[in-house]
């Protein structure tokens, strides 16, 4: 889901954003302090690439496919342009048959390892993902305002908020806003987590031997894959992302963080 912070400007005002920014310096030079032994490290074998990154292109192409396939049935059913159902059901049902099928194909222990995604280790992943957005977040809101302030120099139009989060303000019916906000906290974070630090960066640190590497190429395809007017935060959002999960080796850290910036997102938009 494309960030929809836009909004949060007026509702928020400057002096807290400037506040939380120092409690986020504080608590990333506290965090760098500590890196050394924040994590647990796997062998750094390139073998398990030729594993990951087929599974990562298989469900990069069937969310394609069943986007597109959703857009054909919209179009045969004789609409012009998808009605906020059509929208609402768009946003859980492409990435939830890809993240399904992920978690099927990964479903050993060597694979799940691999990417970090451990049942007993539900905790420290929570307050990884938790500890990652109050860090990432004013970065992410001062990285929007500047791009805003540069799109409208340049005079670039686009819209103030994700399709969805205007959607979500207008539409009356109570399952299509639930749908909406389910999509976007849950089944989209699973997904492009999934997706993209799990199978993505972890392929491309593997190959590479370099975590920063890793991390800026993923979060260059990750802002690509959003709204243009808002790939300079969303990369900087994916930047904090990847940092989190690399420093934890823990999926659930970058699901929860990702979750948390669209339940933020939703929460100041004024839609809800």
């Amino acid at each position: 889901m494309s960030i929809g912070l836009l909004a949060s400007a007026n509702n928020l005002v400057l002096p807290i954003w400037f506040i939380w920014t120092g409690i986020s310096l504080l608590l990333l030079f506290v965090v760098a302090g500590r890196s050394g032994e924040a994590s647990p490290r796997e062998p750094e074998s390139t073998g398990v690439v030729f594993f990951l990154a087929p599974v990562g292109v298989g469900l990069f192409v069937v969310w394609v496919m069943v986007s597109a396939f959703w857009n054909e049935m919209a179009v045969k059913s004789g609409v012009s342009t998808m009605t906020g159902e059509h929208k609402a059901l768009l946003a859980v049902i492409a990435p939830l048959v890809p993240a399904t099928l992920g978690l099927m194909v990964l479903r050993g222990r060597t694979a799940r390892e691999a990417i970090g995604l451990s049942v007993d280790r539900i905790r420290p992943g929570v307050l990884w993902g938790l500890l990652g957005i109050t860090i990432a977040l004013p970065v992410v809101w001062w990285s929007l305002e500047a791009s805003m302030q540069l799109w409208k120099w340049i005079g670039y139009e686009h819209d103030s908020k994700h399709v969805l989060l205007t959607e979500l303000g207008r539409h009356p019916a109570m399952w299509v806003r639930v749908a909406i906000v389910l999509a976007a906290v849950v089944v989209t974070p699973i997904f492009e987590e999934l997706l993209f630090r799990g199978l993505l960066q972890t392929s491309l640190r593997r190959v590479s031997g370099s975590p920063v590497a890793a991390i800026f190429l993923t979060s260059l395809v990750f802002a690509v894959i959003h709204d243009a007017w808002s790939a300079p935060a969303i990369f900087v959002l994916s930047v904090g992302i990847g940092a989190c999960y690399e420093l934890s080796r823990n999926l659930l850290a970058a699901i929860v963080m990702h979750a948390a910036f669209n339940a933020f997102a939703i929460a100041t938009s004024g839609a809800l």
